[in-house]
């Protein structure tokens, strides 16, 4: 009797314990999902976020992870500069920062703090684009003209270059609103992780994680979010996964007391395990963001080997219009290019530190274009010029190249000159500015770009003004110089489940 019950508690024990690490077993294969190509954990909520994914100026105040870089390329002992919030590390840090928050409202920190529904003058600076009156008529609107002074105060004290403020307001323009959809998706996958939320392993399948932020109190923020899921759309042709996340919400400008609808998606393409490869596109709508006209946004990116490109793009459209984003690329199609208005895209390859190209180019009388480069030994080069919207085709590496400067852009027949602006830089590592070496950027507004003997020019903008008086020669660099130095950036490409 004793050894029937020793063997039955044998058997007993022995079949609790299999049980045991048959439940081992089963949570450790359970902790792991093969998704395409690539197997990780459902909870790793990180794996839809693009995390490395900022855009800033290459011509941004510096932080000072970036001014440690160029003083080890420079071999400068310690100076040090506050972080400046705009800038591209900065923006990076606070994207990271929500994969490990470990409280609601940490996970807000990659939202902008504020910002304003109407763009206005794109690159809006005093020392760029002034309203021009003088001989012969002429009568240049703001914002059109270029670079006018050569340092970003007017004078020579800040010594900042012109061009290095110009780059920068116009990425703070849209990268408000790229970082406000990157700043949702953050939310929304920080709040679902720490309320234990995985990811759908079934292709098709939605997880709802609206529910994970009804803790969080956004009353004085200048957003709300109504709807919010994560889909695994499956595999692209490649075989790797796909996951969108989509927020619904309305945007608060209290400046104007507007509130207006948005909704956003974001597809991300994972390249491996560890979510340090990966591209993705974002499509994002501002319900009438101007009068009756939405705003549509699209961001492509591509994060691989440290080093991130992506193509922005904007434009404000009537509501009515059906197909706005591509369906083969998920961009703002190129095909409502002329049934809207304030039309702009970015180009930019950058590195882990934020150097690198950009090309930024925007409508008004003409198509503006803006380009620079910086490296992380403290130097850099823009350019400023203009393009006939006619002469090169939309969203070609041609349509974000100067062909000329327009010195009289004014229509109709806006003549396209064989100059262009340029202004080369370097990296002051006291203030973290791009300080200004060299400006080849004086001219008249004509259509030669020089004043006879007798005009008289005055430009105008922000309470500051300059007159140029003739005879003037211009000092622009030549654009066969500018074609021969630059190299733009290259355009990401994204492979979307079909």
């Amino acid at each position: 009797m004793k050894s029937l019950l020793l063997v039955s508690c044998i058997l007993l024990v022995t079949w609790a314990c299999s049980s045991e690490d048959d439940e081992d077993e089963d949570e450790t294969t359970s902790d792991t999902v093969v998704f395409g190509q690539l197997n990780f954990s459902p909870s790793e909520t990180e794996a839809v976020l693009p995390q490395d994914v900022a855009l800033a100026s290459v011509t941004a105040p510096q932080s000072d992870l970036a001014i440690d870089v160029v003083q080890g390329q420079l071999n400068v002992p310690g100076l040090k500069l506050q972080s400046n919030d705009g800038d591209f590390l900065s923006l990076v840090a606070d994207i990271k920062s929500t994969i490990e928050a470990d409280e609601l409202t940490d996970c807000l920190a990659a939202i902008p703090e504020e910002f304003s529904l109407a763009q206005g003058n794109l690159g809006h600076s005093t020392c760029f684009g002034p309203a021009i009156m003088g001989s012969g008529g002429v009568d240049i609107g703001n914002g059109d003209a270029g670079i006018w002074w050569d340092y970003s105060d007017v004078t020579a004290s800040s010594g900042e270059a012109c061009s290095s403020s110009v780059g920068d307001n116009l990425m703070t323009n849209v990268g408000n609103y790229s970082q406000s959809a990157i700043g949702f998706v953050a939310l929304v996958t920080c709040s679902a992780r720490i309320a234990g939320t995985e990811l759908p392993t079934t292709e098709g399948e939605s997880v709802d994680v609206v529910g994970t932020l009804a803790g969080l109190d956004t009353s004085d923020k200048n957003f709300s979010i109504t709807a919010a899921s994560i889909t695994f759309e499956g595999e692209n042709a490649s075989g790797y996964p796909v996951f969108s996340t989509s927020v619904e919400g309305s945007l608060s400008d209290v400046a104007r007391g507007l509130e207006k609808e948005f909704t956003l998606n974001v597809q991300q393409i994972l390249q491996d395990d560890s979510f340090t490869d990966y591209n993705g596109v974002i499509q994002y709508k501002i319900a009438e963001f101007e009068d009756d006209r939405d705003a549509a946004i699209s961001l492509v990116y591509s994060y691989s080997s440290s080093a991130l490109s992506y193509r922005y793009r904007q434009v404000q459209l009537a509501s009515s219009v059906e197909t706005v984003f591509d369906s083969t690329s998920g961009e703002v199609s190129s095909t409502v290019y002329d049934n809207g208005n304030g039309w702009a895209e970015v180009v930019a390859n950058v590195d882990s530190n934020g150097f690198g190209s950009l090309a930024f180019i925007w409508k008004t009388t003409t198509i503006l274009v803006f380009n620079a480069i910086t490296e992380s030994d403290g130097s850099g080069t823009a350019f400023f010029g203009h393009r006939d919207e006619t002469n090169a085709e939309i969203g070609s590496s041609d349509f974000y190249t100067i062909q000329g400067m327009a010195c009289l852009p004014v229509n109709p027949g806006i003549t396209y000159s064989s100059k262009v602006q340029k202004q080369t830089l370097s990296l002051d590592l006291n203030t973290g500015k791009w300080n200004l070496d060299v400006a080849n950027t004086s001219f008249a507004p004509t259509t030669d770009c020089n004043a006879a003997d007798g005009d008289s020019y005055t430009g105008s903008n922000d309470g500051e003004s300059k007159t140029v008086n003739g005879p003037l020669t211009n000092n622009l660099s030549d654009v066969s110089s500018y074609q021969s130095s630059w190299t733009g950036p290259s355009i990401p490409t994204v492979e979307l489940p079909q």
